[in-house]
């Protein structure tokens, strides 16, 4: 009886402890997109949030470490796609729509333009603009091209690949052309593939 009421005390304690760091963060990000990082001073995000600033930095040890969690946070599902057993065409197709879709989200385009537009202004998003360049939503095709093509350089050709793929997201960052639709994103994805694969196969003729 002792060891099931510890037991529930301990899981009240570890939900309480999530929850306020989603509200830490959560206000935070408000705070980041509205006002810039360089602006937002950890005094304002726990007056947002309705804390102390010590309980912030209880929970987050400096503003970086925030910021790092909030981009982390955001990309949680990035480690949820598998590859089938379909042609390579259909296959490269299928993760195409899922990995733009995926960049094109409303509050992700939103966090990349605030790296872009920081990035002179401090180290902190030179470092995170590479982490999120060598993001793990690559993995999965690098296993591809190598578990299921035999493939060379599998990095490197992941990385050319999800760069022609994210040509896409240049064009709406830089103001060109509004978020495309299913249709647009589809097409977009099957010609990359196409051009990608007969790029793959002219290689090694």
């Amino acid at each position: 009886m002792v060891v099931k009421h510890l037991s529930l005390i301990m899981s009240r304690a570890y939900s309480n402890h999530i929850e306020k760091q989603k509200n830490i963060a959560d206000a935070a990000k408000r705070l980041f997109l509205k006002n810039g990082y360089t602006e937002t001073g950890m005094d304002s995000v726990a007056a947002e949030a309705g804390v102390t600033k010590q309980t912030v930095y209880r929970y987050f040890q400096s503003k970086e470490a925030l910021f790092e969690h909030i981009i982390r946070e955001i990309s949680d599902e990035r480690m949820n796609y598998s590859f089938g057993r379909s042609g390579v065409l259909e296959e490269l197709t299928r993760f195409g729509v899922y990995f733009i879709s995926e960049h094109l989200k409303p509050e992700k385009l939103e966090f990349f333009r605030l790296m872009i537009s920081e990035s002179g202004k401090g180290s902190v998003f030179g470092k995170i603009f590479c982490q999120e360049r060598q993001d793990v939503r690559k993995q999965p095709l690098t296993g591809y091209f190598r578990d299921r093509l035999g493939m060379d350089n599998c990095q490197m050709l992941a990385d050319m690949y999800c760069s022609m793929l994210l040509s896409m997201r240049t064009r709406i960052l830089m103001g060109g052309r509004d978020v495309p639709d299913d249709g647009q994103i589809a097409d977009h994805a099957q010609l990359t593939a196409e051009i990608f694969i007969n790029g793959l196969l002219s290689l090694k003729v």
